[in-house]
């Protein structure tokens, strides 16, 4: 399953995801999106980090071009067919 939890900055998202999450099996993935600005910022993603391992989690950063990040659960069907695709040498 996959599931989006979205909200205003220090709102809850990062303790309800986790709730949610930690009633599943492993592996737990966690995509994170902050941006670090400031100490203050540091200090919670670094918060964060230590919360998140303590909890079998996963961890992805990615608080740039959301897009561009890639998380693979399984192999992908696309893995077998971007292997066969000629290259462009």
């Amino acid at each position: 399953m996959l599931m989006l939890v979205v909200g205003g900055a220090a709102s809850g998202k990062s303790a309800y995801a986790e709730r949610l999450v930690l009633q599943t099996a492993l592996p737990r993935y966690y995509l994170a999106t902050m941006q670090v600005w400031d100490a203050e910022c540091a200090a919670r993603v670094e918060k964060h980090r230590r919360m998140r391992a303590e909890k079998q989690f996963e961890t992805l950063e990615c608080p740039l071009h959301l897009g561009t990040c890639l998380l693979y659960t399984s192999p992908s069907p696309r893995d077998g067919l971007l292997s066969r695709m000629p290259s462009s040498a």
